[in-house]
């Protein structure tokens, strides 16, 4: 379980308000690093006259999101070195009723996914794809997961609790998917999209509180 066990932090003194602090931070960080990633390669495209892809932003600002997540991490981790140890423990790897879980979440992922395709059809892979699968997986699980869950069990792991950063958690992982809407998403789809985040949110947040492997937890939902 990963826990910040002995530094304090004045702005981390209330674990509610650093759970939701840390969100927003990594959540206004990234998008001010994927705007700005994607307007320099804009500009780089259009001075050398070539042809910005279609989804060429969309793509920039992905990756974009990717690196500010695993950086934001690394900054966390040294800066409640040597207490914080929530990133990639090995012991997490061993365990088989989180590899047996993650098993079976994938196995109902793939049936509701093959009824997707019956539905709508099977679209071809591409490199968008899979830099807006990178960016849920590797971009989010960080910021939603690692940083704001670690900082709240800075208090709640000492009271033997963990259902409070659970829930906290992933109710603003639910919560932030209200922003689709700005991008032009129907209300009832994206109501639908924050429940489910939240219920996935609420998933991979055991698994990570289970294993301390923040990267078990990056594949999973980059699976997903």
């Amino acid at each position: 379980m990963p826990i910040l066990q002995k530094k304090k932090r004045r702005f981390l003194s209330h674990p509610a308000a650093a759970g939701i602090l840390l969100v927003l931070w990594a959540f206004v960080v990234q998008a001010i690093l994927g705007a700005a990633f994607s307007a320099v390669g804009s500009l780089i495209f259009k001075i050398t006259g070539s042809t910005f892809p279609e989804q060429g932003p969309d793509i920039i600002t992905a990756y974009s999101v990717v690196i500010a997540a695993l950086l934001m991490l690394f900054i966390h981790s040294r800066y409640f070195r040597p207490d914080y140890k929530g990133s990639f423990r090995k012991e997490g790897l061993k365990d088989k009723k989180s590899l047996i879980a993650m098993g079976v979440f994938l196995l109902v992922d793939a049936v509701v996914a093959v009824f997707g395709i019956l539905r709508v059809g099977f679209s071809t892979p591409s490199a968008y794809t899979l830099a807006i699968a990178l960016m849920a997986g590797v971009g989010e699980e960080p910021s939603y997961r690692a940083i704001p869950v670690s900082a709240m069990m800075h208090t709640y792991g000492k009271k033997g609790s963990y259902l409070p950063a659970l829930i906290i958690s992933s109710v603003i992982f639910g919560l932030i998917h209200l922003s689709n809407i700005a991008a032009g998403a129907a209300l009832p789809i994206t109501l639908l999209q924050v429940i489910s985040a939240a219920i996935s949110g609420a998933f991979f947040c055991a698994i990570y509180l289970r294993t301390g492997n923040i990267f078990l937890t990056m594949l999973l939902h980059f699976l997903h």
